[in-house]
């Protein structure tokens, strides 16, 4: 089974125009979106309209649950506490009901997905080193998922960890960055297990302003990232002509 696999949209319609017609002629069997629908950007209701029509499952992101009341404000920094409650303002109804009722975590089969760290999904925790890594292979292991798929970071990551035989440790982890850097296409080794940061569509912050898309496929187990040019020049203008702050338009030049 191929699956396709987006995340972190972040209300940005030109990134998310550009994913999905990519995604069109990739032959995917199912399409996993690891949610944040909403936050930063300019157009909440047409991503929202999007994914819901294109995605088999969507999970709930912070910010998604931030403008449901699924989470505090006081989690985030000003600039994306003011895009939140930018978008309360012009969300329709039907997208935050859609959005409210949306699942922390989903599993395919031996793959998991989820915004954050599994562990505690709810809690929205970042899969950027190896201590939360760590804490989620120990969570993993009884659970019989070897891969995972996450977001939240916006930053493409691959952890991979192998136990000692006999189970007396770890004998091996490495990372790996999967954004055009190292390799954006691998075999998931069955004897390892995998946590993947996918990297986000709307709002890419490991120095490459590209959307970013994944495919994995199950049977081969082979593991692919893609990047895709979209008009940040139209997005950007669309932020600032909403009146929310500047930083979320200036940094999709830049990919920070």
């Amino acid at each position: 089974m191929r699956l396709g696999i987006f995340t972190d949209v972040h209300s940005n319609f030109e990134a998310l125009k550009a994913v999905a017609l990519a995604l069109k002629s990739e032959k995917i069997d199912r399409l996993i979106f690891l949610g944040d629908a909403v936050g930063y950007g300019a157009d909440p209701n047409d991503c929202c309209r999007i994914i819901r029509e294109m995605a088999h499952v969507a999970l709930v992101g912070n910010h998604d649950a931030a403008l449901t009341g699924r989470l505090p404000m006081d989690w985030f920094v000003d600039y994306a506490r003011e895009a939140i409650k930018w978008t309360e303002g012009v969300i329709n109804p039907s997208f935050r009901e859609w959005l409210s009722a949306r699942p922390f975590f989903h599993r395919e089969e031996e793959v998991g997905f989820c915004h954050g760290s599994p562990v505690d999904p709810e809690r929205f925790g970042y899969v950027l080193d190896y201590k939360e890594a760590y804490e989620i292979w120990d969570w993993m292991e009884p659970q019989g998922i070897p891969v995972v798929f996450v977001g939240h970071a916006h930053i493409g990551l691959a952890f991979r960890h192998h136990h000692a035989p006999g189970g007396k440790g770890k004998d091996e982890v490495k990372i790996f960055n999967f954004n055009g850097i190292e390799s954006p296409r691998t075999k998931l080794d069955p004897d390892y297990s995998w946590i993947i940061n996918v990297g986000a569509v709307g709002q890419p912050r490991d120095g490459d302003p590209r959307a970013v898309y994944s495919i994995f496929d199950t049977e081969t187990r082979i593991y692919s990232v893609q990047r895709v040019e979209y008009d940040i020049k139209s997005a950007g203008s669309r932020i600032e002509k909403a009146g929310l702050p500047s930083v979320l338009s200036e940094r999709l030049f830049v990919g920070r």
